[in-house]
Formats: structure tokens, C-alpha cells, sequence
């Protein structure tokens, strides 16, 4: 490798290997299978989550004009669809947690500031401010507002947002793909015999544990001539960086094949690098 070659600075040299890189389509998915994955999509509510106010305590909905005092009980929700009667002036209707707060109520008072008279009576021992122990419609999300921006990478919390929407799929950036192509005249793979100067392969299942552990899925090990048609066709994409020394100057075995250009320059973090990437 000739020594008048320009010093290649180390985030040029990823630059020019960025540069090669087509972008891949993305793909839907099932919630089921995104967990993990990349969002590539904006996600907007088509409705406000939760969808109506509710109520975040078992206890009483009644009117904050009430309290304290002792009220008629007109009634009892439990979460799920129901017809809810109005609380009027002096009532109070029986809420679990979750239950759709009825028309006419502005709090919720949990059971333990209560007193039962009787099957129709409670006694509400102290006041409480509008709103006390609702949870208002649109109070995690509100519709028509972005919840989710593409790059955000989906953790359970996110699977579960998308459901509370709604979804039951999402378009995802498409997996990483990565290969490893190992290269060293003295090198043999694990398993096989040892000739007399010759060493096993160790850093293909590191590296490739590393890639796995980094969560590029998808991993072709080794590429060869009869791995060519099938690493084209699932849209590989390589890049790397090979040392080279005045022995071994060879291309890895399969790069030609895969339409790879190769640029020789000299990067400043080592005395002589070839940098290639995928131009096919």
C-alpha cells in the first residue's frame, strides 16, 4: 500500500462507509413482535386515553356542593359499559376503580372516608377539591396528539401505549443485518484440525457474539461464493475495516463477488486500514 496516500481520519472513514448505505423499507408488525424494534411511524391517538373520566378509587361519586354530609345512594357502577344515572343534589352513586364517573358528579371519595347507613345512605366524613380521585378523558393521552416519534426504540411501556390506542400492529425500521468475514491465513475454524501454524478462529463467534449481544439480528456468520445469491437477496449490508501488512494483502474471500468497493487509505488509529462498504 502506497505511503503517499492522504491520513483518513477516523470519522471521515465512517462517513464514507455511511455514505454506501441504502436504506432499507420499513415493515409492520404485530404488537407481539415489536418489542425491541424501532418505530418508524408517528403515532397519534385517534382517541384520548383514558376515554372518559373514571374513577382511580373504589368509593363514592358525589358532588363536591355535598360534602360533607349524608347522601341518598341512587345506584353502583363497576367498571365495563354501563348506563349511569345522574348524581344529583344530596346523592351519591357507588364507583369501583376504573367505573365511568356519572353526570352531575365532580369527585370520587374513596370508601375509607365514608360510613355506611345503610344500603341507601352514606355519610361523607370530610370535603374534598372538584376532580379529587378522577382521572380525566385524555389525561395520558389526548387525541389527535403526536404520543410517539419514529426512532423510539419499543419497551413493554411502549407495547402497551400502541394498545391503549388502539393498535394492534406498527411500522418498524427494518432489523439490522450484519456478517462477520474473518480473514488470516493462519486461522482455522473451531473444530477442525490444527496445522502446524495455525490458530483457531476466535474472534468470529466473539465478534458475532458481540453483534448478537448488541441486538443485530439476523447474523450471517460467514460469507463464501454459495452464500452470495442469498445475502444479496435478504439486503445485506457490510461494512468493516481489515489491517493489512506486507504479507497479506488479499481481499477477504467473498467480498468480490458481493459487488463491495474498495477504497485503501490510511487511517490515523492504525498504520495502514482498508475501509470498505456495500455498493451493490
Amino acid at each position: 500500500m502506497s505511503a503517499t496516500l492522504p491520513l483518513l481520519d477516523a470519522s471521515d472513514a465512517l462517513r464514507l462507509i455511511e455514505a454506501s448505505f441504502v436504506p432499507r423499507p420499513a415493515e409492520e408488525v404485530s404488537l407481539t413482535d415489536a418489542l425491541g424494534r424501532v418505530l418508524a411511524e408517528t403515532i397519534v391517538p385517534a382517541h384520548p386515553v383514558p376515554p372518559f373520566d373514571n374513577a382511580a378509587m373504589d368509593g363514592y361519586a358525589v358532588r363536591v356542593a355535598d360534602l360533607p354530609g349524608d347522601l341518598r345512594v341512587v345506584g353502583e357502577s363497576a367498571a365495563g359499559p354501563v348506563a349511569l344515572a345522574r348524581v344529583g343534589a344530596g346523592e351519591a352513586l357507588r364507583v369501583m376503580t376504573g367505573a365511568a364517573v356519572p353526570p352531575g358528579a365532580d369527585a370520587v371519595v374513596q370508601q375509607e372516608w365514608t360510613q355506611t347507613l345503610s344500603d341507601a345512605s352514606v355519610r361523607v366524613e370530610r370535603s374534598v377539591a372538584p376532580g379529587h380521585n378522577i382521572r380525566p378523558a385524555g389525561g395520558d393521552l389526548a387525541a389527535g396528539v403526536p404520543a410517539l416519534h419514529p426512532g423510539a426504540e419499543f419497551r413493554p411501556q411502549e407495547i402497551g401505549l400502541l394498545a391503549s390506542v388502539g393498535r394492534v400492529s406498527v411500522r418498524v425500521a427494518p432489523r439490522l443485518r450484519a456478517a462477520v468475514l474473518v480473514t488470516g491465513n493462519e486461522l482455522s475454524d473451531a473444530g477442525a484440525p490444527l496445522l502446524p501454524g495455525m490458530i483457531h478462529d476466535s474472534n468470529g463467534p466473539l465478534l458475532a457474539a458481540l453483534l448478537a449481544d448488541g441486538q443485530l439480528y439476523e447474523l450471517l456468520q460467514r460469507f463464501d461464493e454459495n452464500l452470495a445469491a442469498e445475502s444479496r437477496a435478504c439486503g445485506c449490508r457490510l461494512c468493516g475495516a481489515v489491517l493489512h501488512s506486507a504479507r497479506y494483502r488479499r481481499k477477504p474471500r467473498g467480498f468480490g463477488i458481493l459487488g463491495f468497493l474498495f477504497q485503501a487509505q490510511r487511517l490515523q488509529a492504525a498504520q495502514a486500514i482498508q475501509v470498505t462498504g456495500d455498493h451493490g
